[in-house]
């Protein structure tokens, strides 16, 4: 096996086997559901990330979760526009994980869901 393949196992053994907490290694991106479609992504690129966390305004509480795939699916192909707000193009259903510690919530450290874009059986 070459160093490199090893290395990837390694990776894959360490993510598979460590606790969320020393995985996760910065604040999610949010915004909030007023934003537009085109804000949301302006965001995404300029964070250099692949979704957004859509949190409510008052308490910072997850409503959802915006990613490149429902670009794809809920505006382009659907013919939507990039000004609607991102809150009308993204998901329904969401699960939410807090990762905490000692009863106290990591900070950055929570894992957003959406059960519509992740199919548990493909086919």
């Amino acid at each position: 096996m070459s160093d490199r393949s090893a290395a990837i196992l390694q990776g894959d053994y360490q993510s598979m086997y460590s606790p969320l907490s020393a995985i996760v290694r910065r604040a999610p991106v949010t915004v909030g559901p007023e934003a537009s479609v085109r804000e949301a992504l302006e965001t995404m690129e300029r964070e250099r990330v692949g979704s957004v966390i859509v949190t409510r305004p008052e308490d910072g509480a997850p409503l959802g979760i915006f990613t490149l795939h429902d670009l794809l699916r809920r505006v382009a192909l659907a013919g939507n526009d990039l000004a609607q707000p991102v809150i009308e193009v993204m998901p329904a259903g969401l699960a939410v994980l807090l990762l905490l510690r000692r009863n106290r919530l990591l900070p950055g450290a929570v894992v957003v869901l959406a059960a519509a874009t992740l199919p548990l059986y493909p086919g």
